[in-house]
């Protein structure tokens, strides 16, 4: 044999290895470990309070659709609007409730003990024939003929 090929021929190279950690190392990490972890709690606090407010926003835009939603499909909804009621009418102890705007009739009711002791505020009085038009005016026989 020759002396070359008894020979090792060594040269540096980089290999994956297990490497053990010292305890100088394992306390750095767990400080970096530490630190992370209260950033990582930061982070998902402030995004419970993103998606809180988020959810508070779709659940107004979805009450909002909903009531839309509603008055497209039924076609009306109810609304505090300036009415008269006439008393009295149709029969005596009941009284006839009326849109002001329109003159339709909404309600017929009993009259309640108000009603009954005649203690109103802007009270029109009706001919004995007569029935309020839309603007609470009197409509009598007369003035149905002429129309």
């Amino acid at each position: 044999m020759s002396k070359k090929k008894d020979r090792l021929v060594t040269r540096k190279v980089k290999s994956v290895v297990k490497y053990v950690f010292n305890e100088e190392e394992i306390g750095g990490l767990a400080r970096e470990l530490a630190q992370k972890t209260r950033k990582l709690g930061a982070i998902q606090a402030e995004m419970k309070q993103v998606v809180a407010g988020y959810k508070a926003q779709t659940t107004e835009a979805e009450a909002s659709i909903t009531v839309l939603s509603n008055k497209i499909n039924d076609g009306w909804e109810s609304r505090t609007m300036d009415c008269i009621a006439t008393m009295n009418y149709p029969k005596p102890g009941r009284k006839l409730i009326t849109r002001a705007d329109n003159g339709e009739a909404v309600n017929e009711v009993a009259m309640d003990l108000e009603d009954l002791q005649g203690k109103f505020d802007d009270t029109h009085l009706l001919p004995e024939n007569g029935s309020p038009d839309a603007d609470g005016e009197n409509i009598t026989e007369e003035d149905d003929e002429s129309e």
